[in-house]
């Protein structure tokens, strides 16, 4: 009777797997799937699933949070009335990291990359998104570069991760990421051109004037004393919140109170929804600076027992009200990472500089 009721039990799994289309998916690495259309319903069967939607609307990235997490479940519903459903399994190592539904697979070529040197994705057209499988590696625009994305490990990884890249077209590109810090790929190209120019994020400016703007920025008094965090005995916050016309400008503190130098690799800034219910397509979009004025003749490490502030200049924008602003720093070469939220409130609060 036992022996009935297992053959039984694994007849109606093998049924449920093949009434339905299945998907892998892996702690370290990201699954990505491109729809036809834009993704108006999202909706994973299972909290050990995260899945992030893209700034094509068209596209979802999966992940699962932890290593041999339970069988779950995908249904997507896009704008032309179709419903797609998935299941989705664990495995440690994708078979292909992207799907265009519908279509097939999409090559995913390997990369090398290192902890001590920085790999640079160049393209002949603006990135829309990215997203990377692990937090094992960081990844953040080229300051003021919308073509360029940069990318490292934050730490040594043996599994291979992945890394998914978006045009602003909706071409897609997917590459698994190994970690080599001896022979690192430096630089990996997208499309077909073999070489671009970098694509600027807003038209010149005056750079007199970005300079004005920043030394009257950390000449005021602080404006804001509450937006920040201390951890590792550093402390990185928000000390200021000014505009001018079309911009923001963020005056950011960083006091090392280590006896050990903290050598600074970027400062990134995104908004990323609110935590809510499982269901919840959780999407990050990068602010990234057009300009960042430093006083500071060394700005790219701080010294024991010292205190930096940088301004920095980026495109006008507001949160909408269910997401919230972030800023992390990141240590070259280190694990002193820090993040804290800023709220759409406090940048209503922005002081006007003239």
């Amino acid at each position: 009777m036992k022996r009935f009721g297992f053959f039984l039990s694994f007849f109606c799994f093998c049924t449920w797997l093949l009434a339905n289309p299945v998907f892998n998916i892996s702690h370290t690495q990201q699954l990505a799937l491109q729809f036809p259309s834009e993704i108006k319903y999202v909706d994973v069967g299972s909290a050990q699933v995260e899945v992030r939607q893209l700034a094509d609307s068209r596209t979802l990235t999966l992940r699962a949070k932890q290593a041999y997490c339970a069988n779950s479940t995908l249904s997507v519903v896009t704008s032309n009335g179709k419903y797609y459903l998935y299941t989705l399994l664990y495995a440690p190592t994708l078979p292909f990291l992207g799907y265009i539904i519908d279509k097939g697979p999409i090559p995913s070529p390997v990369v090398g990359i290192g902890q001590t040197k920085t790999t640079h994705f160049i393209a002949p057209f603006p990135i829309a998104d990215w997203s990377v499988g692990t937090d094992s590696v960081i990844a953040a625009y080229a300051d003021g570069i919308q073509n360029m994305v940069r990318i490292k490990a934050a730490q040594p990884y043996k599994a291979e991760s992945s890394m998914v890249l978006l045009g602003q077209r909706g071409s897609i590109y997917t590459y698994r990421l190994a970690c080599n810090d001896s022979t690192p790929l430096l630089s990996v190209q997208l499309g077909d051109s073999l070489s671009s120019s970098a694509l600027f994020l807003s038209n010149p400016v005056d750079i007199n004037l970005l300079q004005s703007l920043g030394e009257q920025a950390l000449q005021q008094p602080y404006t804001v004393n509450h937006l920040g965090v201390v951890d590792h005995k550093m402390h990185f916050a928000v000390v200021g919140i000014f505009s001018h016309e079309n911009w923001l400008l963020f005056r950011l503190q960083i006091h090392n109170k280590n006896n050990i130098n903290y050598d600074i690799d970027f400062i990134k800034g995104y908004i990323v929804d609110k935590k809510g219910s499982k269901h919840t397509a959780l999407q990050e979009t990068e602010i990234a600076p057009f300009y960042t004025y430093c006083s500071d003749s060394v700005a790219t490490t701080l010294p024991a027992n010292h205190v930096q502030e940088r301004v920095v200049f980026v495109q006008r924008f507001t949160i909408p009200k269910q997401r919230t602003l972030y800023f992390e720093l990141f240590e070259k070469n280190g694990g002193r990472h820090l993040s804290f939220p800023v709220s759409n409130k406090e940048l209503l609060k922005a002081r006007k500089l003239h």
